[in-house]
């Protein structure tokens, strides 16, 4: 596979942007014939499905539970699973956009259900954004063959080379669209009932990765809050900027051949997954029973979406999302608790903090180690700013790659070499939650499009505050603190470190050799 930031390699697609600018400096001159915007049909979520059986147990399981309600998946596999009872379950619709959605065994297993809801008459809308789909798009253009199927790319790469280095330099003249990426990530059957969170569509990132695998977190979310999900759906599908995907890729086969070889593709890579199949009874099957059984674990709670615009051609940057968490960062009285891959702190996120620590407001940040990090490039754009984090008075955690609590995110048989945090939780006085797709760093503030909810539900907010709890112990990740001298250490449950964690000198060299290019902005 490609290097990539929200995947397994340890450098990722936002160092191959370091690497293209730097080749811009060299001379280097893309020859693509930029995209435009497209004018495609419209179209729109449909009513929701509520009078199906299904959702009609859903809804009197949440009974009372309004205006709207939540549940938390906090492990990988379990959200696999409710991803296949959303699917299964849905009678008329599903509209699923992600920032990644790989081929393999997890990208396969839903792709194939999505294809079997299709065969039921359910209509299918999947969105998918280019940063990661290869020249072989074939797959996409394929399943975009069937008639209740339509499979849109966002903001696609004009020259359609297969790696990421190789797709930037070959686009370079026209930098500044396809810089910007849709990060947005979530699925709505029925328009009834919604996941929304962390989690792109990929082995690793429900726990069955056999080189990386991530902590990552979402939630099942159900009530009046649906509907305005899929209202930002519809805006981004009717943006200009999704292609059909047998436009994106004219060349490949989108016919019932076509289609046929790809339903025969799906079925024989299930059966590496065969066996967690059978034993969470997760194959094909009415989930009416686990969904309310699910259901009545429920918080009830207030949900508002927070969505940056798909302007890609907006002078403005997409702040709206970055905007809107300041906001409430500022109304926050006694604790916030950040749980966040990636934390590069612009100027004005510091003034955030400054003037959050001067009203004695607690800042309480769990993010990765240079041992855990996916992406050591943004790493180096942490570690620039740690200092400044700590003697502002940041109660600073990074994991470790040797956590207890990692057992419990990956499949039971697996485990990977490589282990990252990928949830992006935000806790706000312990009422307030903000669970979406923002990581704390430039690229999510101010140039991909951004998604996620905030809820207003202090028995949510409590129970996730106990999940994430887990992870800052200290046998799961490090406490970074100053000594005497004002110097950083790395405190655990069983040493501590005068210098950062890492197991591997490459990684401390792929550090060294990137910090020499100061480009924090896009990260």
């Amino acid at each position: 596979m490609s290097m990539r930031r929200h995947g397994g390699s340890s450098l990722g697609w936002a160092t191959a942007l370091r690497i293209c600018l730097l080749g811009t400096l060299l001379g280097l001159v893309g020859c693509a014939t930029p995209f435009e915007k497209g004018d495609f049909p419209s179209a729109y979520a449909l009513r929701p499905a509520s009078e199906a059986p299904v959702w009609q147990a859903l809804a009197h399981a949440t009974l009372g539970k309004g205006p709207d309600w939540f549940v938390p998946l906090n492990r990988g596999p379990d959200a696999l699973k409710m991803r296949l009872a959303l699917i299964d379950s849905a009678t008329e619709s599903i509209d699923a956009k992600y920032f990644i959605w790989h081929e393999d065994h997890t990208g396969s297993l839903l792709l194939e259900r999505i294809i079997a809801a299709a065969d039921r008459g359910v209509r299918v809308r999947l969105l998918i954004d280019d940063i990661e789909l290869s020249k072989a798009t074939d797959e996409w253009v394929a399943a975009d063959a069937h008639p209740n199927v339509s499979v849109r790319i966002y903001n696609p790469f004009a020259v359609r080379a297969k790696g990421p280095v190789s797709r930037f330099l070959d686009n370079l003249n026209d930098f500044s669209r396809v810089n910007h990426r849709m990060h947005n990530k979530g699925i709505v059957s029925d328009n009834v009932v919604a996941i929304i969170g962390g989690r792109n569509v990929a082995d690793e990132y429900h726990g069955f990765g056999e080189i990386a695998n991530f902590r990552d977190f979402d939630l099942m979310v159900g009530g009046e809050i649906v509907p305005a999900i899929s209202s930002t759906f519809d805006h981004f599908w009717n943006s200009g900027w999704a292609y059909p995907a047998y436009a994106v890729e004219p060349d490949d086969r989108h016919d019932e051949t076509a289609l046929a070889v790809l339903r025969a593709h799906l079925a024989d890579r299930e059966i590496v997954i065969e066996p967690w199949l059978e034993m969470n009874n997760a194959g094909q099957h009415d989930w009416t029973p686990e969904l309310v059984h699910f259901a009545k674990t429920a918080f009830s709670g207030s949900a508002r979406v927070l969505v940056d615009r798909p302007d890609v051609d907006d002078p403005d940057p997409a702040v709206q999302v970055t905007s809107q968490l300041r906001r409430v960062s500022g109304e926050t009285q006694n604790e916030i608790i950040v749980v966040t891959p990636y934390l590069i702190p612009s100027p004005g996120t510091m003034d955030v903090v400054w003037e959050l620590e001067d009203r004695q407001v607690e800042i309480i940040v769990l993010t990765n180690s240079l041992n855990t990090n996916n992406h050591v490039a943004a790493h180096v754009g942490y570690r620039r700013h740690r200092d400044d984090l700590v003697n502002a008075g940041v109660d600073l955690h990074e994991y470790r790659i040797d956590a207890e609590s990692r057992k419990e995110y990956e499949a039971r048989g697996y485990r990977a070499d490589h282990f990252t945090v990928h949830a992006k939780v935000i806790i706000f006085d312990r009422r307030r939650v903000f669970i979406g797709t923002f990581n704390v760093d430039p690229r999510s503030m101010y140039i991909n499009t951004e998604l996620g909810l905030l809820i207003d539900s202090p028995g949510l907010a409590e129970q996730i505050r106990q999940m994430v709890e887990v992870d800052f112990h200290p046998a799961n990740a490090w406490h970074v603190v100053q000594d005497d001298k004002g110097h950083l250490q790395w405190t655990g449950h069983d040493k501590t470190l005068d210098r950062e964690p890492s197991e591997s000198n490459w990684r401390r060299f792929q550090a060294w050799l990137l910090g020499l290019f100061p480009m924090d902005s896009q990260l």
